[in-house]
């Protein structure tokens, strides 16, 4: 709910999103994750956390080009 609150005070807060996307990933919500996660790397395309934790967030959905490509990031 705090990352939710802060993405609607600011739908372009990279950390938030990342966030939000860990927290997804956590819970096995990996589809969830991997929207959450790839809407952070779009607005900070250098946010090297959010990659890595994108490439885990694929690896889970069983989508393993995916995953490796975003490992490269």
């Amino acid at each position: 709910q705090k990352f939710m609150k802060a993405i609607e005070r600011d739908p372009a807060n990279a950390h938030a999103w990342q966030n939000l996307g860990l927290t997804s990933y956590r819970l096995g919500r990996f589809a969830d994750s991997v929207a959450q996660l790839r809407r952070a790397v779009e607005l900070k395309p250098d946010y090297g956390l959010a990659w890595s934790n994108l490439a885990l967030s694929l690896r889970q959905s069983n989508d393993l080009a995916g995953a490796i490509s975003a490992a490269k990031q």
